[in-house]
């Protein structure tokens, strides 16, 4: 049986090349041309918040008129903005005068005139999208899409909790496997993106909200602090299904108005972050870092943690490494989800698993144990 040869993007890569889309959910308008420098902070497009829905009101009726004849009596004309409650038609009636109002803030948008009715758009708030991230504008289209090309650090996650955020990196431990205690989060952490380490508990997470943390990566999260970032209340036994949900996609649940975003890069329960990554984000402190979705990164299939920086270009095509002697794994198997180690050698196809055929590798761990794992069960972490 021939080796296979099989080659993985590191969750881990340095100085590469990033393609960030901005999405707009509705069309809206491009507020950056195709070739301007961005920053986190530059709004590259605006869009309503969400589809108006126009009300009918009934004038001719609710004042005793001909249908055609409504156009003469309306208080305002047509275009105008209108409050809710204020009048939009009148007619005389006797010795008073009765009026319509209308039952929305928006716009008289339209007359019927065989029907006697007008027609009131609502006011909808308008959406600005920020960048997130330092580049260039590569495309523009759709008035629903701007393309960005960044350079810098990628970081992989498992599951990105809220909405997609940018700030300052703020690193509030020196180890991947604490628990970051609440008392560590002060007005520093104000706007930024937080690095805790192992996890964070549902009061480090409330006191986060209230002091507008922007973010936070951690290596793993409880099923009670789960509860805390998506606003959900149940038992134990349902928290731990929304986790296994999380974990494997397959719960399409929208978690974008939790307080806090919060990326996961192990998983859930009580795993320390890799080390990898982990001193990766230690030697970014202060630079500017964007939690974005995986639909967010072209090319990318995870979310991840973005460090871009003003000015930098030129960074290479993100490299597939393949699982040889040298390379730092983690592993992805439930039984030691998290552990990290180096291959020793390179894949064997070996029987001894379970007693089928798997092609493996050996990979030492951190404690100087060695054992051979299925190819299946690791992933990348970093190349060599």
């Amino acid at each position: 049986m021939e080796k296979p040869l099989v080659k993985q993007v590191p969750a881990l890569s340095r100085e590469v090349a990033l393609i960030v889309e901005r999405r707009a959910g509705l069309p809206g308008e491009v507020r950056v041309p195709v070739g301007a420098r961005v920053e986190p902070s530059t709004v590259v497009l605006s869009a309503p918040s969400s589809v108006p829905r126009p009300v009918t009101v009934h004038v001719a009726r609710e004042l005793g008129l001909s249908p055609g004849v409504v156009r003469r009596h309306l208080t305002r004309p047509l275009g105008s903005q209108v409050s809710a409650g204020e009048p939009i038609a009148s007619a005389r009636r006797g010795l008073r005068t009765a009026q319509v109002t209308a039952p929305i803030t928006g716009q008289l948008a339209e007359v019927d005139e065989q029907l006697g009715t007008v027609t009131v758009t609502p006011a909808v708030a308008s959406v600005e999208y920020a960048a997130l991230v330092h580049g260039d504008v590569i495309e523009a289209d759709e008035a629903q899409r701007v393309t960005i090309k960044a350079s810098g650090d990628r970081v992989a996650g498992a599951v990105l909790l809220g909405k997609e955020v940018n700030g300052p990196l703020r690193v509030l431990t020196d180890r991947p496997d604490r628990e970051l205690p609440p008392d560590a989060i002060d007005e520093r952490c104000r706007g930024a993106v937080v690095v805790a380490g192992m996890t964070v508990s549902s009061a480090a997470l409330r006191r986060m909200a209230s002091l507008g943390v922007a973010g936070v990566i951690v290596g793993s999260l409880s099923a009670t602090s789960i509860q805390a970032v998506l606003g959900i209340s149940g038992s134990d036994a349902q928290a731990d299904l929304w986790a296994a949900r999380l974990l494997h996609g397959s719960w399409s649940g929208g978690f974008t108005e939790a307080p806090v975003s919060v990326l996961v890069t192990e998983g859930f329960g009580r795993r320390p972050m890799a080390r990898p990554l982990f001193d990766a984000l230690a030697t970014r402190e202060g630079h500017d870092a964007a939690l974005l979705f995986a639909s967010s990164i072209r090319g990318e299939t995870r979310p991840a943690c973005l460090i871009t920086r003003a000015g930098a270009t030129g960074g290479r095509e993100p490299v597939a490494v393949p699982v040889r002697d040298g390379v730092r794994v983690r592993l992805t198997d439930p039984g030691r989800l998290g552990q990290v180690g180096v291959c020793r050698g390179d894949p064997v196809l070996d029987l001894r698993l379970d007693g089928v055929a798997r092609w493996a590798v050996a990979v030492e761990f951190d404690d100087g144990a060695r054992r051979l794992v299925p190819l299946a069960n690791l992933e990348v972490l970093v190349a060599p």
